[in-house]
């Protein structure tokens, strides 16, 4: 398994499986989960470019 952004279908599946079948409130889950994973992106560049220069500072 990759990291990268989940499938739009996989987001609309688990929309429709959780009741979730209006089209706004699908487009509203859609955002929170692409907002979480900017996060989780951001998170870990942080973390990498800290590793980084604790490498070099060794």
């Amino acid at each position: 398994m990759t990291l990268g952004p989940i499938p739009w279908s996989s987001i609309i599946r688990w929309g429709e499986l959780h009741g979730v079948n209006d089209l706004d409130d699908l487009a509203v889950l859609e955002h929170h989960i692409r907002a979480m994973e900017n996060a989780l992106h951001e998170f870990q560049e942080r973390r990498d470019k800290a590793k980084e220069k604790k490498g070099r500072g060794s």
